[in-house]
């Protein structure tokens, strides 16, 4: 995998005052890559690695204006297109198709987690949508089974 490390630098988490919980409330969560450039990371035999560092923010805000999370650090990425990449950055701002998905991925997977629990120690709602158990629709009057859905409601 071409992920070494992610490094988190910033953690910034906020609940407005008054602020409106209810239905209607709005949560846009969007990771950004807000950097790359070439670093050494040096390796156990005392050789320096070429790597990229890649810039990230997360942020999550709760709309109308009830709070905001933000989650700010670097990803240490390996790739044999290394130079490709840091000409694809400087020339568009933006990775690579593969590599991106993997990055942006990876920032999901790694942030969510944080935001999570930043969300629920504010008592805001999840940033992002959570498996939700609820009773079977089509049920027989004998058995009160449940099933898991994906379905979020506010």
């Amino acid at each position: 995998m071409p992920i070494i490390g992610l490094n988190i630098n910033k953690i910034s988490a906020e609940r407005k005052e008054n602020a409106f919980l209810g239905k209607g409330l709005e949560i846009k969560t969007q990771p950004q890559i807000t950097d790359v450039r070439e670093t050494k990371l040096e390796g156990l035999s005392k050789e320096n690695i070429d790597i990229l560092s890649i810039g990230f923010a997360m942020s999550s805000t709760f709309n109308p204006d009830a709070g905001s999370i933000l989650i700010e650090g670097s990803i240490l990425y390996k790739s044999d297109k290394k130079d490709a990449i840091l000409k694809e950055w400087k020339k568009a701002k933006a990775l690579p198709s593969e590599d991106g998905v993997i990055v942006l991925n990876h920032i999901f997977n790694k942030a969510s987690i944080i935001g999570l629990y930043l969300a629920d120690l504010l008592s805001l709602p999840p940033i992002i949508s959570l498996p939700r158990v609820e009773p079977r629709r089509d049920y027989d009057k004998t058995s009160q089974s449940v099933t898991p859905t994906q379905e979020k409601k506010n």
